[in-house]
């Protein structure tokens, strides 16, 4: 055989080695052969437009739950659009390999762009850990789900992309009010209802707080913040008032917490991030809990009321008694004279306005706490 006959030949081998290892198996191919996927493959079969969005899939990582984790999830009645939903929630952006996840949080985009259930641009996402050689998702709530460690259940190849199984269904982030309501942070709700805030007069302004797109929220939630309410001359209707303190116009996951960077609220003046002793402060503020999912963006939990013209760091380290408190300075305006509620309203100015304190505190005598928490928010 000549040089040009061994290239030729050489060429064919190649080819037709190359043909066989390429994936050609698509989402539904792997769910229609895995006997453990056989309930989520008959569930994305019954609806048309999950079909046409998989089969199309490219570039992708799609988390499928197992039979025990769907038949578990269903036992709940579930709506067919709430279904696709959560199932496009599942169909994450970018080929996710196992290997690529570690201790470190990432915060991966998904399929889910409906409004009707999210309201952040890019698609609503879900976070991805490893510990202990286990992969975890976690969606709302603070629930988490287990990628299967068993052989053959991670990293399975498909035609443009990769599937894990795993242990549980990842449930839809809700709105910002319900999560709270859902994850019981009852000091900030006990502060909303002792500065009106869950009164009917409250109300629009209530539901379009909590309703902007692509939002960070700190909530303050503990005893002290509510003692340092009583205890003090702070005012929380005036800051709450506001609005823009304590809300960020962009979604910002704690992978952004770095010692010494800024936050910029809506109401033009910053928060200023400090970590400290493997704490985490927003202001003199420590953060509590993060990354709290919800669908217009996300939240995290402080321990104090953070106050716009009180704009520093905590303490210095009890290891460390030389380390400077850091500390910011108001604006130009600021400083001039322009108070909190002008400075909201230049950068706020949809949002109504709040009962004054007066009216605040005329709640009905039947506002229970525990009975009408849910229908005020």
């Amino acid at each position: 055989m000549g040089l040009k006959g061994l290239l030729i030949a050489c060429f064919r081998v190649s080819a037709l080695v190359g043909a066989q290892t390429i994936p050609r198996d698509t989402i539904l191919d792997i769910l229609s052969t895995d006997p453990q996927l056989s309930r989520l493959s008959t569930l994305v079969n019954s609806l048309p437009p999950l079909v046409q969005q998989f089969n199309t899939a490219d570039n992708f990582t799609f988390l499928a739950p197992t039979n025990d984790a769907i038949s578990l999830w269903l036992a709940t009645n579930r709506s067919s659009d709430y279904i696709q939903a959560t199932l496009q929630y599942h169909l994450l952006s970018g080929t996710v390999a196992s290997a690529s996840i570690t201790s470190s949080p990432i915060f991966i985009p998904t399929a889910l762009t409906n409004h009707s259930y999210c309201n952040v641009t890019g698609g609503q996402r879900l976070k991805a850990t490893s510990n202990g050689g286990h992969l975890l998702f976690g969606s709302a709530l603070q629930t988490t789900s287990n990628a299967l460690s068993t052989v053959g259940t991670t990293d399975i190849i498909a035609f443009g992309g990769i599937v894990h199984t795993i242990d549980k269904v990842l449930e839809l982030p809700i709105g910002p009010a319900e999560t709270i309501v859902a994850e019981n942070l009852s000091y900030f709700i006990a502060i909303a209802e002792k500065e009106g805030y869950l009164s009917g007069k409250a109300r629009p302004f209530v539901d379009a707080y909590f309703s902007r797109p692509n939002t960070t929220y700190f909530i303050f939630n503990s005893a002290k913040a509510l003692a340092h309410l009583n205890g003090t001359s702070l005012n929380a209707t005036t800051i709450l008032k506001s609005s823009g303190y304590g809300l960020a116009p962009r979604v910002i996951y704690s992978t952004a917490f770095v010692n010494g960077t800024q936050i910029m609220t809506v109401l033009g003046l910053p928060l200023l991030v400090t970590v400290q002793d493997g704490n985490t402060y927003i202001n003199d503020a420590k953060v509590t809990s993060r990354d709290n999912f919800i669908s217009n963006g996300v939240f995290h939990v402080i321990d104090d009321i953070i106050d716009p013209w009180n704009i520093t760091g905590p303490p210095p380290s009890s290891t460390n008694t030389s380390e400077a408190r850091p500390a910011m300075h108001l604006s130009t305006g600021a400083k001039s004279g322009i108070g909190v509620a002008e400075l909201c309203a230049k950068s706020c100015h949809e949002l109504p306005e709040l009962p004054t304190t007066e009216s605040a505190v005329e709640l009905p005598a039947e506002y229970g706490f525990h009975q009408e928490i849910g229908k005020a928010f």
